[in-house]
């Protein structure tokens, strides 16, 4: 049963009502959901948290991370971005000391999104992959960025945006309360907003797994605050139900000082990722600071492109709607640009709706703690910051690195070279399409019954073997996958930490980093005898050089050890990227098999049943079927040879 939404006016706060649910959802026996509503002053804060961890470690950290929050803010008499962040991360470190403590909550943990409305501002802060929306002027944006594997994959172009869905590792989380003793904590002061007549939805991934966003702004748009809130339970519960499911709506009055048009727009959604452009704007936990430089040991990397599929919807889109004040030469190419761009976000939209997830399951990644410990004895020259500023990791999938990639326009057609690529891609699609098409109609109007038959145990062995191959690729993608968070892990530490102290944990897979780490432990010990010995003759002038030689000798050692270190973990990373691209393809080319051995088998069966009219009507809709490719082929075709 859920708890009795509540929409109250806000007497401090009188531009705000709210309404708030939760419910434990159809397949769990426990709700492991919390969530706060923390009043000070004028100002207020709401906050969802979804547990995890055992059978009652979830609900303990998400009770524990609100109750740690609204004790912290209590002390500190205030609600502002400083305030918040620290009172997340000292959550953070008492849900992960309870867990220390006691072994049935061990690796319990939480995620935690709020909003906080302070004066005419709002801060937004989130850690995990609950959820806050906007919804405003009949559209909802995501506000936050969720802290899973899976959209770390997208960002490096190592999967896509249709992959992402039902990928095996979708509710692989990167980042939550309570697993390790620190935590990044993404919070900023939204620059575009609130605004009057704004709607703000919080939301455990109960919510948003079965239900679509545009669902969710029809809902809240024809719904008090409070019948909206049971409104989206009911229908998450009626797909299934199969995780708890934690829901608040606030609403911002009409009577607000601020209307959008006051703001300047924003892409979302936001992550702290973006802090590093406007520093003063956000906080990770410690302070806002200025982004880091490059040390004089950094290793240049190039650039990355996104995925193929990304890149070249973004480069059409942008290129159709350049080239709507062009020429009028342009228009008839313009159509044909719409039909592909149309044909990949459709296909993407059909593979995305193809399956729900069935389950809320988390699984954490932890941060491994193996660190070379300094000496003690500290050298003559001060040791320089070791900063790593790692480039946006994107990619175009085909293109080899030493490998150019011109975009200017095609002196024959005036199209650009994406777009021929596009057209020419999309031409043998069709082709492959109108053959299969045309089998099939021979099918319908010739095929005998005996054949038939053997053709369909045929399909259903290939279609079992493909299952088999299917489930197995499965295990290595997730294989895969759980390798590159690894890896993604330890390039972000790499930001923020010396690499000589991640030497022995990547030793483990790479030689040529245990190489260089031999040697500097070997620099070291003799840098250190020596030094040990001089302690007792400080004024021999040759073994005082004999000291500094070996101390210069260490840091360069040091320093290759860093720089290998830096090469191993972009190296491994890029490696375990690559093996998700070339996995991710192949069990793309699998789905496509079996969707066609399905779409045959059920041909055949239409045919062995003698049904005529489910013949002649499945004749007639290939028919058409084919003459439309057949239409869309011609076309392109001209373009492509002008």
């Amino acid at each position: 049963m859920s708890e009795t939404p509540t929409s109250t006016s806000l007497e401090a706060s009188e531009y705000l009502t709210f309404g708030v649910g939760t419910d434990v959802g159809r397949k769990r026996d426990e709700n492991q959901d919390s969530y706060g509503i923390i009043e000070k002053g004028s100002s207020r804060f709401f906050i969802v948290a979804d547990g995890m961890g055992g059978a009652k470690g979830g609900a303990v950290a998400s009770r524990l991370a609100i109750s740690s929050v609204e004790k912290c803010l209590e002390a500190s008499g205030k609600i502002g971005l400083e305030d918040i962040v620290s009172s997340v991360n000292i959550a953070n470190a008492e849900i992960f000391s309870e867990g220390v403590k006691d072994e049935k909550l061990a690796g319990m943990g939480t995620t935690l999104c709020g909003v906080a409305f302070e004066d005419l501002k709002m801060i937004v802060v989130n850690v995990g992959d609950s959820r806050v929306y906007r919804i405003r002027d009949g559209e909802v944006h995501q506000l936050t960025e969720d802290h899973t594997l899976v959209n770390d994959l997208l960002r490096t172009g190592a999967i896509t945006l249709a992959q992402a869905e039902n990928h095996p590792v979708a509710h692989m989380l990167t980042r939550s309360l309570g697993p390790a003793p620190q935590v990044e904590v993404d919070c900023w002061i939204a620059e575009d907003g609130p605004a009057k007549n704004d709607i703000y939805l919080l939301c455990s991934d109960g919510l948003y797994n079965v239900v679509e966003e545009d669902e969710m702004l029809s809902i809240v748009e024809e719904n008090s605050l409070d019948d909206a809130v049971q409104a989206l339970i009911d229908l998450a519960n009626s797909r299934g139900g199969p995780d708890n499911i934690t829901i608040i709506l606030v609403e911002v009055s009409a009577e607000f000082p601020k209307s959008a048009k006051d703001y300047t727009s924003v892409e979302y959604p936001r992550s702290f990722s973006q802090a590093n452009e406007e520093p003063f704007a956000y906080a990770n936990g410690r302070a806002a600071q200025q982004k880091p430089e490059l040390d004089e040991f950094e290793i240049e990397k190039p650039k990355r492109k996104s995925s193929s599929v990304q890149m070249r919807e973004k480069r059409l889109s942008a290129e159709l709607e350049q080239s709507t004040n062009s020429a009028p030469l342009k228009w008839f190419g313009l159509m044909v640009i719409g039909l592909i761009l149309g044909f990949f976000l459709s296909e993407t939209k059909e593979f995305l709706h193809t399956k729900r997830l069935e389950s809320g399951q988390k699984v954490l990644v932890n941060p491994l703690a193996t660190e070379i410990a300094h000496s003690p004895v500290a050298l003559n020259t001060s040791k320089p910051e070791m900063q790593l500023s790692v480039p946006e990791n994107s990619r175009l999938v085909g293109l080899d690195s030493g490998q150019s990639f011109s975009d200017g326009f095609d002196i024959n057609s005036n199209l650009t070279k994406s777009q021929v690529d596009g057209m020419k891609q999309r031409k043998a699609t069709l082709e492959n399409l109108i053959l299969q098409i045309d089998k099939d109609l021979n099918t319908l109007s010739s095929a005998s019954p005996a054949s038939l038959d053997q053709r369909l145990k045929e399909i259903k062995t290939e279609s079992a073997a493909l299952e088999a191959e299917r489930y197995k690729l499965s295990q290595e993608l997730g294989n895969a996958s759980r390798n590159l968070a690894l890896w993604i892990e330890r390039m972000k530490r790499l930001q923020k930490s010396d690499p000589v102290d991640m030497a022995s944990e990547v030793a483990f897979s790479s030689t040529f980093v245990k190489e260089k780490k031999d040697l500097f432990e070997k620099a070291t010990w003799a840098y250190l005898r020596e030094v040990e010995v001089w302690r007792y003759n400080p004024s021999d002038e040759a073994l005082t050089k004999r000291v500094s030689e070996l101390g210069r000798s260490r840091e360069q050692r040091r320093r290759e050890l860093a720089s290998a270190v830096k090469a191993a973990i972009e190296k491994s990373k890029q490696a375990a990227e690559d093996s998700i691209t070339s996995l991710s393809q192949n069990n793309d080319e699998l789905e496509a098999k079996l969707k066609r051995y399905s779409s045959e088998q059920e041909l055949i069966e239409i045919i062995l049943k003698g049904d005529q009219s489910a013949k002649s009507r499945l004749s007639s809709e290939l028919e058409e079927q084919r003459s439309l490719l057949k239409t869309e082929l011609q076309e392109l075709s001209n373009m492509i040879s002008k």
